[in-house]
Parts: C-alpha cells; structure tokens; sequence
C-alpha cells in the first residue's frame, strides 16, 4: 500500500513540475505559499521586538543587567529559527521542482534580513564598535529588499514590481538622508524633529520592509486571478 502511495506522489509531483510547461506560465502557488509563511514569521517576530521594547521602557527592565543579555540571546535564537523553518516549509512542501530551485535561493535574502535585525544583537556580544558604527549607518535593510524584487521580477516579469523596487529605493533614499543630516542640522524644528521620529520609527520596526512583502503578497494574489480567468 505504502509503495503505490509513494508512486502516486511521485507521478503528482511529476504533473507539477512540468504543467507549466503546457500551461505556459511561470509557477508560483507554492512561492506563494513560502510567501505568507516568511510574511507571518517576520511579522511576528517584528511584533515581538516592539512589543519587549514597550515593555522594557514601562517597567524599566533596562535596569537590570541581565535583561540585554536575554534579549539579545532571543533576538540571535529568532534570527537562526525563521530561516530554518522557512527552509523546512521549502523542502517539505509539495511544490515544483522549479518552485523550490526559485526558493532555495531566495532564502538568502530572509536570512540577511533576519541577520540585519540580530547584527546589533550579535555584535554587542563581540563589542565590536566599528561593525556597530556600519549596521547604523548603512540601510542593509533597504539594499535586500530592492534585490528581492528585482529577483521576483526576473522570474514573474511583473512591471509592477519594478514600480514597487523603485518607489521603495525613493523612500529608502529620502529615509537614509534625512536621519543621516538630522543631528546636524543647525537648526531643528517640530516638524524635523517629529519626521525623525516617525521615520526611525519606520526604520527600527522595518514597517516598511513589511508593506512591501504585504503588497508584493497581493500582486502574486491577482496574477494568480488572472491565470485563472483566462
């Protein structure tokens, strides 16, 4: 029984792996998929920072020495586990074989990413200043995420992912120049001083970063309406 089974599998992984080819179309239900997985584990593990450092500013952890050394251990613990369990999903899904050889690549950029969030992290542990002084200084953030649309693009040809990579290049852009000048502005005003807020704030939580993966989600979604409909 079990070797039918196994047989079964294999002639419907088979079928999806090479349906494409007769559909003539890109695969991209199991990208999809990988998608909102990397989405709900990056949104958590975002929530998650914001809601320790509420937290820590209410109840004034900071305080106590040992609170940075745990948090950063859990940040370093999150930076290691997303990537492996998006990798899991990736191996274990049932998706073509083009799908995985698409994804396992594309796992390099989850994996800066989670390392961007931890890098400070990791290097406090090191106390190494001059890696600390080039996290802040440089929006890693910014520079993976307009490769991974490029990359996207390069698979989908989507123009609206081109549109999506250049309006987020601009933000990071203004971002990046702004916070960089903002300390040495002779004069500061109210409205200097809330845009820093508000923008640091965007940077710190990677807010961002997040619309961007949620709208790239959303064009998948109608490509996805539109092969149907034809």
């Amino acid at each position: 029984m079990d070797k039918h089974k196994d047989m079964l599998n294999i002639i419907e992984q088979t079928i999806n792996d090479t349906k494409y080819i007769k559909d003539s179309y890109q695969p991209f239900l199991g990208i999809y998929k990988i998608l909102k997985y990397w989405l709900l584990l990056y949104t958590f593990s975002i929530l998650s920072f914001f809601c320790i450092d509420k937290i820590n500013m209410n109840l004034e952890l900071y305080n106590y020495s040992s609170f940075y050394t745990i948090y950063n251990l859990y940040r370093i613990i999150l930076c290691i586990a997303i990537p492996t369990i998006l990798l899991l999903c990736i191996l274990k899904s049932n998706i073509s074989l083009k799908e995985r050889k698409f994804l396992k690549i594309w796992l390099i950029f989850p994996v800066f990413l989670c390392l961007d969030n931890c890098l400070a992290s990791i290097t406090s542990f090191l106390n190494a200043e001059v890696m600390i002084s080039f996290y802040q200084s440089l929006p890693i953030s910014c520079i993976i995420n307009i490769i991974s649309l490029l990359y996207f693009y390069y698979y989908f040809k989507q123009k609206k992912l081109i549109i999506l990579a250049f309006i987020y290049a601009i933000y990071c852009s203004c971002s990046f120049y702004f916070l960089s000048i903002y300390f040495n502005l002779t004069e500061i005003n109210i409205f200097y001083t809330n845009l820093f807020t508000i923008l640091n704030f965007l940077q710190t939580y990677k807010i961002v970063e997040l619309l961007t993966l949620f709208i790239t989600i959303v064009l998948l979604r109608r490509n996805r309406q539109e092969l149907y409909e034809r």
